[in-house]
């Protein structure tokens, strides 16, 4: 993979320092506009755990290998590295460690290998320890909505755009350090949709409900519960917990079976409270289309009384990394606009999903609520969708279960677009060669270069949930994560009953299988609808085949079922 940033060097900070996360201005911006705003300094003995991301010495070889094992056209379609060779080629050069390792002892500062590879080193400091460290001041901020506080390096100081630097010989062997200048998401996507949801000029539309949603994808029959190897996530962060008892009343609303399978919290120490919309609609749903399948709900919360603050999604990727048996497939409700993270986090974090998929691990995001996004300039991305290793996800309404194709239309709220981080992946050049020629919004706002997103869709609006022991219709992205997460699980345990290995990395056999397969409609394709931009639907169409909004369309199970079986 092509890296799309440099390093730099901030004349604010001490001489022979480099700055490893260049902040833009449009970056200061986005944080103010999530709600947080610099209030003090932070308390110099508050903990944090930094994670430094090093450098993957064999980006290129990784990138190789995953296309490799998850593109059908390829005689290793399937074989999938095990957790001890991925590691293996992953792995930092041993005087890259003892750089970085010697940097942070020359601080008194102890550094661990948070994975067995080393591709990221965690450590433990004071705020104060981590301003030496990296020659930066850390402030708390308020996010003024919630009230909630973060301690993150202070982006604007005195009017000037500032950042964190490290040696130049730490630099040649690191990506980015985390907690300092990415701040987490101002609210959960599906809450923050359903304040603004009156601004959009949909239809309304009905209660999505268990039955509704496997007709209309022709999912039949459940998994096989504690008997097979199979098993599905949810990934939750900000202290988003679900309550058992809420989805028990879900079950028997809908008379599913609660029995027969393993659930599993990781950690085990979850408390289940405050309750949480997005959690309970993700473990409720996922329940749905993935019925009686194995699944585990990895919590992630960013900080908790007595342990030190870290970066939510940084902890999520170096837990999945160290797991050998995690879930083999991710729901993941969670993302942030592609310009609230830096370029340099975000490339590095794409290393972290070809890794996953090098594994044989399925991931699939949320494509966010907001349309193009409304801003000044160009659309906003939303990330981590808008990375080509992960599934994205849009929303869609609508639709007549039982019909083939369904019928459905564009949930407005579906975020869609192209990346301004990521350059077009191979698999999509034909798609989107297909697409850029139908008429479409003004070519100044969007990256004509950039990766498309999302890649599938799924229904969005209106999904009967269980919060606190009281049923609501939630809408978002975040139930077309889980209803279309479910599905590809269903369909690894196919494989697997087969005989066969995993899917893995979705996007190369639903780029190649989905044109190829377009007269058995094993997507349904999306013709109506446009996504949102600024409270209008004026972003990108729907159109035949892939778009911008959509991608390819809804799962058809059943035909999906049919075509991965036909898959070595």
């Amino acid at each position: 993979m092509k890296l799309l940033f440099g390093l730099v060097t901030l004349s604010l900070l001490s001489s022979a320092r480099v700055v490893l996360e260049p902040v833009k201005q449009a970056h200061i911006e986005r944080t103010a506009t999530k709600g947080y705003k610099a209030t003090s300094r932070a308390d110099p003995n508050h903990l944090l755990e930094l994670s430094i991301a090093m450098k993957i010495p064999n980006e290129k070889l990784l990138e190789s290998t995953l296309y490799r094992v998850s593109d059908p056209a390829s005689s290793q379609y399937g074989q999938h590295l095990t957790f001890e060779e991925t590691h293996a080629l992953i792995a930092p050069e041993d005087k890259s460690l003892k750089v970085v390792m010697d940097w942070l002892q020359q601080h008194n500062i102890t550094g661990i290998k948070a994975n067995p590879s080393g591709s990221f080193i965690n450590a433990v400091v004071t705020v104060s320890q981590a301003e030496k460290l990296l020659d930066t001041e850390y402030w708390t901020h308020i996010h003024e909505p919630s009230g909630k506080a973060v301690t993150r390096v202070l982006l604007n100081r005195t009017g000037t755009q500032h950042s964190y630097g490290v040696p130049p010989s730490v630099a040649e062997h690191v990506s980015f350090v985390a907690p300092t200048v990415t701040f987490p998401p101002s609210s959960i996507m599906t809450s923050g949709y359903r304040k603004r949801r009156a601004g959009l000029k949909e239809e309304p539309t009905p209660l999505v409900t268990p039955p509704i949603l496997w007709k209309l994808y022709n999912i039949t029959g459940i998994g096989k519960g504690t008997s097979s190897k199979i098993s599905q996530g949810v990934a939750s962060f900000l202290k988003q917990y679900y309550e058992y008892n809420d989805l028990k009343l879900f079950w028997k609303k809908y008379k599913m079976p609660g029995t027969g399978f393993s659930w599993t919290d990781v950690p085990k120490s979850q408390k289940h409270s405050p309750v949480g919309t997005e959690a309970s609609l993700d473990v409720q749903w996922l329940s749905v289309s993935g019925q009686n399948i194995n699944t585990e709900h990895w919590s992630t919360e960013g900080e908790q009384p007595g342990n030190p603050e870290n970066e939510p999604f940084v902890a999520f990727l170096t837990k999945l990394s160290t797991t050998a048996s995690p879930p083999t497939t991710f729901s993941i409700s969670y993302g942030d606009e592609e310009d609230g993270v830096t370029e340099s986090y975000a490339v590095r974090c794409s290393a972290e999903f070809q890794a996953a998929g090098v594994r044989g691990i399925t991931l699939l995001a949320a494509s966010g609520d907001s349309g193009v996004g409304c801003a000044v300039g160009k659309y906003v991305p939303t990330f981590p969708a808008s990375c080509p290793y992960i599934t994205g996800v849009g929303g869609l309404s609508g639709g007549s279960p039982g019909r083939s194709p369904t019928g459905e239309s564009v949930a407005q709220l579906s975020g869609g677009g192209f990346s301004n981080y990521f350059a077009r992946p191979p698999y999509q050049d034909s798609a989107v060669a297909a697409y850029t020629s139908h008429s479409l919004p003004d070519p100044g706002q969007w990256n004509h270069t950039g990766a498309g997103f999302p890649d599938i869709a799924a229904q969005a609006l209106q999904f009967d949930t269980c919060t606190e022991g009281f049923f609501y219709p939630i809408d978002g992205t975040s139930c077309a994560c889980p209803a279309a997460s479910g599905v590809f699980s269903r369909l690894n345990q196919d494989r697997q009953d087969a005989g066969k290995k995993g899917l893995g990395w979705l996007n190369p056999m639903i780029y190649s299988g989905a044109p190829e397969q377009a007269g058995s409609h094993m997507f349904n394709d999306v013709l109506d609808g446009a996504n949102d931009h600024c409270g209008a639907a004026s972003g990108f169409p729907a159109a035949t085949g892939w778009d911008a909004c959509t991608g390819w369309g809804s799962p058809n199970y059943g035909k999906l079922k049919d075509y991965v079986l036909s898959l070595p």
